[in-house]
């Protein structure tokens, strides 16, 4: 039944990308890495998660993660603040929604980056409602795994990848989660990162 819930929640939410909002009004100064992913994406990644503060060294550095993962990058001590949101809540209840997005448009960056390789609709629709100057992401699997992604049209994939002022560009090869994470560190110029286990 969940499952059924949320392909009707992705159908749904796509009558609406042809009226986002893309939201430059940012300003100097901050950094908003976007990582919506469960629990064992997000520990993958914080290996490649350290290596923003040498990218980024004058910013501040703000996370957006889901809430199950907020106590684990807490305790990294890599990031300045941090924002949680419940995904699927969020894909089925419109109300908590609109309520997070509200609260997410009153903040301001410079640079917004999604740094999931499996960006869904959802993520989309939450970098386009935050406020950032520069707004980067990888481009998108596109495979019949990232069902988000799969099930949207094609004219509203190019809408959601025009949200973004840069698509950082991702091997067509079927690499594992720890080597995309470099790939986009990769991608914003940190040519020399190794990954690792964290």
């Amino acid at each position: 039944m969940e499952k059924l819930k949320r392909w009707f929640s992705i159908w749904k939410a796509q009558k609406q990308i042809a009226w986002i909002e893309n939201n430059k009004d940012g300003q100097d100064g901050s950094v908003l890495l976007i990582k919506l992913d469960a629990i064992g994406d997000f520990i993958i990644w914080l290996d490649s998660a350290k290596e923003y503060r040498n990218i980024y060294r004058e910013k501040k550095i703000y996370l957006l993660c889901n809430e199950l993962c907020h106590d684990i990058a807490l305790g990294t001590g890599y990031f300045d603040g941090i924002y949680d949101l419940n995904i699927l809540r969020a894909e089925l209840d419109k109300g908590y929604l609109n309520q997070v997005l509200e609260t997410l448009k009153k903040m301001k960056f410079e640079v917004l980056l999604q740094v999931s390789y499996s960006r869904t609709l959802h993520m989309d629709i939450v970098s386009a409602s935050i406020p950032a100057i520069k707004k980067i992401a990888f481009e998108c699997d596109e495979t019949k795994s990232n069902i988000s992604r799969y099930m949207v049209s094609q004219k509203n994939k190019k809408r959601l990848d025009n949200i973004y002022d840069e698509l950082i560009p991702a091997s067509t090869d079927n690499l594992m989660e720890i080597q995309r994470n470099k790939e986009f560190i990769c991608g914003l110029g940190a040519i020399d990162f190794e990954s690792s286990t964290p």
